[in-house]
């Protein structure tokens, strides 16, 4: 028997790890939905102290105070952009990019990307140690992409990503 394709495998179509979770709520759908793109993820004590140990772990510049707004807004905002809806029953935001071309960029849509200061390359296929460090770029200051432009990761195309010296 095969299943139907699910909204993102046209995003991923073979990923190295799928996972997929289900919860049936007995609430109509429009109002599970509603309630879940109003929700303001920051609302959360725990949530607030993950974000504040992240800037002081990153030695960041403490965020200006924020206005209380639902996840789908926060997301847009941050520069994410919209690869699935279905109104009233999915919505689904991510960041695409291909890191083996020679070149990666990422446009701000919707919002601005940032601030941030370094890129980060990741393996993400092993699973032991998960995601090892591959290494990083530090641009030395804090970088936002306001909507509509482009940031462009300059990878060396004879060396790759990093040349050890």
């Amino acid at each position: 028997m095969n299943a139907a394709p699910a909204p993102l495998d046209r995003f991923i179509p073979q990923p190295d790890v799928r996972e997929r979770f289900e919860v049936v709520i007995a609430a109509p759908a429009d109002l599970v939905m509603q309630t879940a793109v109003d929700f303001d993820m920051q609302s959360l004590p725990l949530v607030k102290a993950v974000f504040r140990l992240r800037e002081r772990f990153m030695r960041a510049t403490p965020a200006a105070p924020r206005k209380p707004q639902g996840i789908v807004a926060e997301t847009r905002s941050l520069g994410w952009g919209l690869l699935v809806e279905r109104p009233g029953r999915l919505i689904a935001y991510g960041a695409t990019c291909q890191p083996w071309l020679a070149d990666v960029t990422f446009t701000a849509s919707g919002g601005s990307i940032g601030p941030f200061r370094y890129v980060v390359l990741y393996n993400d296929t092993p699973t032991s140690p998960a995601d090892p460090l591959i290494g990083y770029y530090d641009y030395g200051t804090n970088i936002t992409i306001t909507t509509g432009n482009s940031f462009t990761v300059d990878f060396d195309a004879s060396n790759g990503a990093l040349t050890v010296v």
